[in-house]
């Protein structure tokens, strides 16, 4: 019992704590260990998030040499040189993982950029103080609940910041999402894109009201990957995926794969079944 108020305390909430203390026990102390309002409208915060967002561009934009783009008004970190393009150039906004902007995110950055798309990912971990929501020594995730409202939150400010500017194709802007960052593209109720890719989630969360399904808005298409036996998920409240909640939904789809994989893009044929998707929802 001493242990259950310690990870209480630390905002450390699953849906095992849930079933011990009870349902509205639980509820009442999750509201406790949401963010304040207060943090959630400093634009100073959420702002870090997208000044510290990593950038792939396509050729003949990209190339060996970081730098800044000055003339973006975030100032956001750029894998290559970018000079202005003479062309509208299409988007995926990318949410990583719970860990944060790793090798497995990186990775994807680069073979997206190679398929023309530029990939901006913002750095949910250049918040002053952002707890984290996972231990991937253990596979423990859902440590920190209002972890989503930061998320969304980012999500809301990249996107206002994308349509500022001049050289993206607004008619092609997709959100893609990885584990954590997959979870929060399931979830974005926010319309304004012209399509989802969520990888390596089930859109199964059990008591996690707010994260269970599929909420992006009924004509926007919806690609879902994940792993039968992805070790993240095989609890009782989050063993499945996304196909549950994609019936009836024009142009979208679910893929399981067999194993185990949790970075499912690491399989060259998923990573050629996202392009396909986005290429057949492009605009």
């Amino acid at each position: 019992m001493i242990t259950l108020w310690k990870t209480l305390a630390k905002c450390s909430l699953n849906t095992t704590v849930m079933s011990v203390v009870g349902v509205a026990l639980a509820a009442a102390l999750t509201a406790a260990c949401q963010p304040s309002e207060g943090i959630r409208s400093d634009p100073s915060e959420v702002g870090r998030t997208w000044s510290a967002a990593k950038i792939w561009l396509p050729k003949p934009y990209g190339g060996s040499n970081p730098s800044l783009a000055w003339w973006i008004q975030s100032k956001s970190r750029l894998y290559g040189r970018f000079d202005p393009p003479d062309t509208k150039l299409p988007v995926i906004l990318y949410l990583h993982g719970c860990t944060g902007i790793e090798r497995d995110e990186r990775a994807d950055g680069y073979y997206l950029t190679r398929a023309g798309y530029v990939v901006i990912m913002p750095d949910s971990y250049a918040r002053t103080n952002r707890p984290s929501n996972c231990n991937p020594n253990t596979k423990a995730a859902d440590l920190f609940r209002g972890v989503y409202r930061f998320r969304f939150e980012e999500v809301d400010y990249a996107l206002e910041q994308i349509k500022q500017l001049s050289w993206v194709d607004h008619n092609n802007v997709f959100l893609m999402g990885f584990s954590e960052g997959g979870v929060t593209t399931a979830a974005y109720p926010r319309g304004d894109f012209t399509a989802r890719v969520i990888l390596g989630w089930t859109c199964h969360a059990g008591n996690w009201y707010e994260i269970r399904g599929v909420r992006a808005p009924e004509d926007e298409p919806v690609l879902a990957i994940v792993s039968r036996r992805d070790p993240w998920y095989q609890n009782p409240w989050n063993r499945g995926h996304c196909g549950d909640y994609l019936y009836g939904r024009k142009g979208s789809k679910s893929i399981l794969l067999d194993g185990s994989l949790h970075h499912v893009t690491a399989d060259a044929e998923v990573r050629e079944a996202v392009l396909q998707f986005l290429k057949l929802n492009s605009r």
